[in-house]
């Protein structure tokens, strides 16, 4: 099995030009990024296998065809109509149409701009198996193409904790003996709170975000961060996943990117694992013990359901 890195459809001198201005101008924050970049290359390099080239929207894709009897795209986001590494690529035009299949794949959106539905009704339709990860992308494809596809769960809850376990790694930095956890992609609102709830309690604050120390820590360091945090506060949707995969408290606060809500994985998320919404989003009774019992349970029955679908409706040739 090989994965293949899609290149950004502005992938060029431009953008190239772009991000040396930026590194010109902002060289303290550039450097973060830099080191945070490497610490995931050196991540994939060691866990995943990659295809020799790099796929950019054009490319010849004879050697790929001969190569490859199957070729699945997914999951996270990897459909989002507003996100700039979208191309035709992520609907594998590259490759016959008997070999694209889709796993968990993610809209993480509810609406297809009027601008882009034709082209994604056409993408979707030359896709023959398609799983997805939300209810509302199953509404999505229904809607916009008129095919039924199955909802399977993210694979992050696929493989299970055993696996993250045998991949997570200590910080080379110190952690503090008891700490919860900041990661608060979008505006941060709720700083001060998330603050405020450390102090009641004694608490140091490991933050995930920029312009942290943490900020540039690997994703096996951001797996161990996650076991070992005494509680979670995060509106990102994996780090509210492997919260739930390490049975660990937390929060979920509200976020919307470029004003488009992406709330859709959330609520497939909170109803299949039998989740309160209002309990997660609340701030009240933060001490009050999470009951991961029935979740657990949920999470495992998903597991075995999903996995069922994925070699029924995904790998059968």
């Amino acid at each position: 099995m090989e994965t293949f890195i899609i290149r950004r459809p502005d992938y060029g001198i431009k953008n190239f030009m772009k991000r040396t201005m930026k590194a010109a101008i902002h060289p303290a924050s550039s450097f973060v990024e830099y080191c945070r970049q490497r610490a995931f290359v050196r991540f994939n390099n060691e866990y995943i296998n990659f295809y020799r080239k790099k796929l950019y929207v054009g490319i010849d894709s004879t050697e790929i065809e001969n190569e490859f009897d199957l070729v699945v795209a997914g999951s996270d986001q990897v459909w989002n109509p507003y996100s700039a590494w979208v191309s035709e690529n992520n609907f594998l035009t590259f490759i016959s149409n008997s070999k694209r299949a889709s796993l968990a794949a993610s809209f993480s959106i509810d609406n297809i701009p009027e601008d882009k539905k034709l082209l994604y009704k056409k993408y979707l339709n030359g896709i023959p198996r398609i799983t997805v990860r939300e209810i509302g992308a199953q509404r999505l494809i229904m809607n916009l193409c008129g095919k039924k596809v199955d909802v399977i769960s993210d694979p992050t809850i696929i493989v299970g904790e055993s696996f993250w376990e045998t991949i997570m790694k200590e910080p080379k930095m110190s952690l503090p003996e008891n700490y919860i956890v900041d990661y608060v992609l979008g505006f941060k609102t709720e700083t001060n709170f998330i603050y405020q709830f450390a102090s009641e309690n004694n608490l140091e604050v490991v933050s995930l975000n920029k312009n942290s120390k943490w900020y540039v820590t690997s994703p096996a360091e951001f797996l161990y961060i996650i076991k070992h945090a005494k509680f979670v506060f995060t509106d990102s949707y994996h780090g509210t996943i492997f919260s739930i995969i390490f049975k660990k408290p937390f929060r979920n606060i509200l976020r919307k990117d470029a004003n488009v809500s992406m709330q859709s994985r959330f609520e497939t998320l909170y109803s299949t694992l039998g989740i309160h919404k209002e309990f997660v989003l609340s701030h009240d009774n933060l001490l009050e013990p999470f009951d991961y019992s029935s979740i657990s349970q949920r999470m495992k029955k998903e597991r075995i359901r999903s996995i069922r679908i994925i070699e029924k409706n995904v790998l059968e040739m």
